[in-house]
């Protein structure tokens, strides 16, 4: 009878021994199936990675390979135009005023202009904000973030007929106040408003009703109040220039005189606003006016204009790394040649809007940058 008893003890120690090694088993097999997925996990994450950072982007591409894209025209609402404004404001894009039409049917100065504000969170899908804004119809109306308010100064008002010069700001893009009915400096169209050293800074413009052309220079430190620096710059009058902000400096290229007749490809910088350096009085690139002058990835852009010497709206795209030295991007726009375009950098990419073609075409198309092929 001990021995059975002691076999009995002995058999279920082993099977105890048995199912723990069997536990044992079973736990080492789950773990290592866990670190292989582990490993499989990191391994996928790691390919994602290197995807993700083999996606062109604007500071791993080369410049000269930027390509552009177009918006299906069924996402667009607003209408065809040109001297129209368009911003960034408040982590949304504003586009709004300008003139526009079909030339078979009007005159220039009889086509429809506008005074409607539109709104997009992504450059594609448009949001009318109002079609009536209170400060009516009006084209040419530069358009700046200042002291956390958008701000619109000048521009010709289509309504009174008239070249103004009232300020106006808003804090939401909705709700506007008129700042100013009559500021110092004189109505004008044409004319480019700048933030440079915490103040805004006025250049230039026209008024066919004087036949005036302007190289004036003025300087607000609110928005409001406005103080003269020169009536007399060392660039030529001109008016449909471009003017930014770049690497501490502030940067006028191209412009025309009245008549336009003889556009300029000619770039002027100061340091201070007052003093200017002539840089060169012929760019590489040709003459134009009514060009666009944004500054991206660090980097300044001219994007198309119009060329009075070929008499035509051109659709080449030129950048500087120090606004000295010019290359043009390997392949031209793929839209018709244009002027008084509105451009702006929005969601890490630039972006085209509108403008008007040689055969006096306006358009309401929307294009933006890409270095994808």
């Amino acid at each position: 009878m001990k021995k059975e008893h002691v076999s009995k003890i002995l058999i279920g120690a082993l099977g105890i021994i048995m199912g723990i090694f069997f536990v044992l088993s079973i736990v080492g097999i789950v773990n290592l199936l866990r670190e292989k997925q582990n490993e499989k996990q990191e391994e996928n994450n790691t390919q994602a990675i290197e995807r993700q950072e083999n996606v062109p982007t604007a500071k791993q591409a080369d410049l000269q390979q930027l390509t552009w894209k177009q918006v299906d025209p069924a996402f667009i609402p607003w209408p065809k135009r040109d001297s129209h404004g368009l911003v960034v404001f408040r982590d949304t894009l504003w586009l709004m005023g300008g003139l526009g039409g079909e030339p078979q049917q009007k005159e220039y100065w009889n086509m429809p202009h506008y005074s409607d504000i539109w709104s997009s969170s992504n450059g594609t899908n448009w949001e009318l904000v109002t079609n009536n804004a209170p400060w009516q119809q009006r084209r040419s109306l530069p358009l700046v973030v200042f002291q956390d308010k958008l701000w619109l100064m000048g521009g010709w008002n289509n309504t009174v007929w008239k070249y103004q010069n009232d300020i106006w700001n808003t804090s939401d893009g909705e709700n506007w106040k008129r700042v100013s009915k009559q500021t110092a400096w004189e109505g004008r169209e044409g004319h480019t408003i700048t933030q440079f050293q915490g103040k805004l800074w006025l250049m230039g413009g026209v008024r066919f009703d004087t036949r005036k052309t302007y190289n004036d220079i003025w300087i607000s430190e609110n928005g409001k109040d406005w103080s003269i620096v020169t009536e007399s710059a060392p660039w030529s009058p001109r008016y449909d220039h471009a003017v930014a902000t770049f690497q501490n400096k502030l940067w006028l290229i191209g412009g025309v005189p009245l008549g336009g007749a003889d556009a300029t490809n000619d770039i002027w910088v100061s340091e201070d606003g007052l003093n200017w350096q002539l840089v060169t009085d012929n760019a590489p690139f040709s003459v134009r006016h009514g060009l666009a002058l944004e500054v991206y990835e660090n980097t300044l852009w001219i994007i198309s204009g119009w060329d009075t010497k070929q008499g035509k709206g051109i659709r080449d795209v030129w950048y500087s790394k120090n606004g000295l030295e010019w290359q043009k991007t390997s392949q031209n726009a793929p839209w018709r040649g244009r002027e008084d375009h509105a451009t702006a950098v929005f969601q890490g990419k630039l972006w085209l809007t509108g403008g008007m073609t040689e055969d006096w075409s306006w358009n309401n198309e929307i294009w933006y940058s890409s270095f994808e092929p």
